[in-house]
């Protein structure tokens, strides 16, 4: 929280300094951890598993011959729907305000509509980029031990139990296990910076702060009002309310949020003025299919 109070202090003039680090470190190290996992054996079936829903491990195939259902099923359950928007939602920021706040400090006629695409593109790549380097570690783990990987942890405890274990058991495991949790520092405080642009942003338009009151102060009482409310996902039973926050506000509560902006756009604001808007910044009027 320190940090994140140095890297605020003075606005985007300093978070946007940090960030060149922040954000192109983890891609550093996720290549590195990339080239690691597909040397280990076992690596491809994770791949395998990770692109076709039909394969098996040998430890899916029960004693009498019997296979386990195809990951097919999946597709038919609701919640499994649910979790991929919600994963979508968190990786592109989606109704955080972030995105809104940082685009708010580009020239009036930036083409915020390729920045947009760009945007989803490369997030799209990153994270199939990121799945297979996962799946490879994890799928190794699997192999060599002759589980299902459905029986290893998910959620949380993949990156810091299964994920973990796999790397401990390749040659320097201290370089990549130093190497993965730098890279999940570096993922969270770069969330943070987000985070918080995205509510100082909201403050600076409007009155409810005092101008009299200096922003690194309003930044120091944020942040320690947020590690206040971080103290008991560290106790005992952090894992539970981990577990409690994850499955009841992360998914369905930040989708009706994205959902109500829309609403407020189209019908409040109105379409056909935010399309003037867009023709406006990029020289053109959005076809039929955005609008």
């Amino acid at each position: 929280y320190q940090r994140r109070v140095r890297g605020m202090i003075k606005g985007i003039k300093t978070s946007g300094k940090v960030v060149y680090v922040t954000a192109v470190f983890p891609f550093i190290a996720l290549l590195g951890l990339f080239i690691m996992g597909m040397t280990l054996e076992g690596a491809m079936e994770g791949v395998k598993y990770f692109f076709d829903p039909t394969y098996k491990f040998a430890a899916d195939i029960k004693e009498d011959g019997e296979e386990v259902k195809s990951n097919w099923r999946h597709l038919y359950n609701p919640y499994c729907w649910l979790e991929a928007a919600a994963q979508i939602f968190y990786s592109l920021s989606l109704g955080f305000g972030s995105c809104i706040a940082f685009s708010s400090y580009n020239p009036p006629k930036t083409n915020f509509y390729k920045h947009a695409l760009g945007i989803s593109v490369i997030n799209s790549v990153t994270s199939l980029f990121a799945g297979v380097t996962i799946f490879a570690i994890v799928g190794s783990n699997a192999y060599t031990n002759n589980v299902s990987i459905d029986a290893l942890s998910t959620g949380p405890g993949l990156a810091f139990i299964a994920v973990s274990e796999a790397i401990a058991t390749t040659p320097a495991a201290q370089l990549w296990s130093a190497l993965f949790f730098v890279m999940l520092f570096m993922l969270g405080i770069d969330s943070q910076f987000a985070g918080i642009e995205g509510m100082m942003t909201a403050l600076d338009d409007t009155t409810l702060v005092p101008k009299k009151i200096p922003r690194p102060v309003v930044i120091a009482m944020f942040c320690g009002f947020s590690f206040l409310l971080g103290l008991p996902f560290g106790m005992q039973n952090g894992q539970y309310l981990v577990d409690l926050f994850d499955n009841f506000s992360a998914n369905f509560p930040l989708m009706m949020v994205a959902f109500f902006e829309v609403i407020s756009v189209a019908w409040v604001y109105g379409i056909n003025r935010f399309c003037d808007d867009f023709e406006e910044m990029t020289g053109y009027y959005p076809n039929i299919v955005w609008k």
